[in-house]
């Protein structure tokens, strides 16, 4: 049975952000090939995110491998690191009718001002996803697990090395 790996994100930067991880983690692969399928979905918001995940998987994903495949589901969303971003305290109350107003509240308690899909503009391929790995290590560690990567890394320090 094949293995399909589905990660379920929340808008178009976070897609050019994961297809920008997976390259790197097949970057740390001996053979540069994964022994898993890969599918990564924009869900388009963060309001409905998991029962817009379930209906896309069960009408769009599974009835694409049949019941050829093993799956793994990652939903990944950034709730966390949005108010990380916006210096707003992890017990903030996230109120609103949709993603966007959602969203739209959250920046403007922040003083900020939020554009609906603002694309990343060439910013994710800037990035230097070997240097983010070493500060989020254990939440992208079950991703980089589960792609047949890890297994063999040391903590040197406050750094992890891979083989």
């Amino acid at each position: 049975m094949d293995k399909c790996l589905v990660l379920f994100v929340e808008g178009d930067t976070e897609v050019e952000f994961y297809k920008h991880v997976i390259a790197n983690a097949r970057q740390k692969r001996e053979s540069r090939k994964f022994d898993i399928n890969i599918e990564c979905k924009n869900v388009k918001g963060v309001g409905g995110f998991k029962s817009i995940a379930l209906r896309k998987f069960v009408k769009e994903i599974r009835p694409r491998y049949g019941g050829k495949c093993e799956f793994s589901i990652a939903l990944c969303r950034d709730t966390d690191g949005i108010l990380s971003f916006l210096r707003l305290p992890q017990k903030t109350k996230i109120s609103g009718g949709n993603g966007y107003e959602k969203l739209k509240k959250l920046f403007k308690l922040a003083n900020k001002m939020y554009y609906k899909g603002m694309k990343s503009n060439g910013m994710v391929e800037r990035l230097n996803i070997d240097k983010i790995l070493q500060h989020i290590y254990t939440e992208l560690e079950p991703l980089y697990r589960e792609l047949g990567v890890y297994g063999d890394e040391k903590k040197r320090g406050d750094r992890y090395e891979f083989k």
